[in-house]
């Protein structure tokens, strides 16, 4: 037995993209969190690296970050590291799909590697107003005002966090049902709609 404990504070690159799943209906988001670091090299120069790290929100946690996160949001993300395959279409570098002889998009097998939250501590002073929800997938939710949100649905921080921060955790875990990933493109890192959550999430 071991730990697979992941820990980033940062930014989100984007709005968060919500859907649920096509079995039990399961609330899944995603987000795109950067985290930065700086030195000084031999040259005496600064440097900086940013990092995008894909982040899995399942459950309440999925709804309550879609609800109240935007791009720019500053968070903390707690949770644990999954590398996990899927068949996805080959593409040229232009972008365009790969097919055979016969039209159909050629497939392959590859690996992503995301970060599955367990909590998401909400660092900005105040939360964003609307929700975002990607058009056209099956299971949308329509975008919440804060004002219409649940009480419930932000709780506060069982351990310290920044004034005016919460954290929402993720509620019991959920029996897993096994999903594989439908053909996506390799920049692809969104679970589709007909995945289902993992267990221990």
């Amino acid at each position: 037995m071991g730990i697979n404990l992941t820990i980033i504070e940062g930014h989100m690159g984007a709005d968060p993209i919500l859907n649920n799943t096509n079995t039990n209906n399961v609330p899944v988001c995603n987000i795109r969190v950067a985290t930065n670091r700086k030195w000084t090299n031999a040259q005496n120069q600064l440097v900086e690296d940013t990092q995008w790290h894909n982040v899995v929100c399942w459950n309440k946690v999925a709804t309550t970050v879609a609800q109240f996160m935007r791009k720019g949001s500053h968070v903390l993300v707690e949770g644990r590291l999954q590398t996990r395959e899927f068949m996805g279409q080959t593409t040229y570098e232009n972008g365009q799909v790969v097919v055979d002889g016969a039209g159909q998009p050629i497939m392959v097998k590859r690996y992503t590697t995301e970060i599955v939250a367990t909590s998401v501590t909400f660092l900005d002073k105040k939360p964003q107003a609307t929700a975002y929800v990607q058009p056209g997938m099956a299971g949308n939710v329509a975008a919440v005002p804060v004002a219409a949100a649940a009480p419930a649905a932000v709780v506060p921080a069982a351990a310290p966090v920044a004034p005016g921060g919460f954290v929402v955790a993720a509620p019991a875990p959920v029996a897993p049902v096994a999903g594989v990933a439908p053909a996506a493109v390799a920049a692809t890192f969104a679970h589709p709609v007909d995945m289902t959550p993992p267990q221990g999430v």
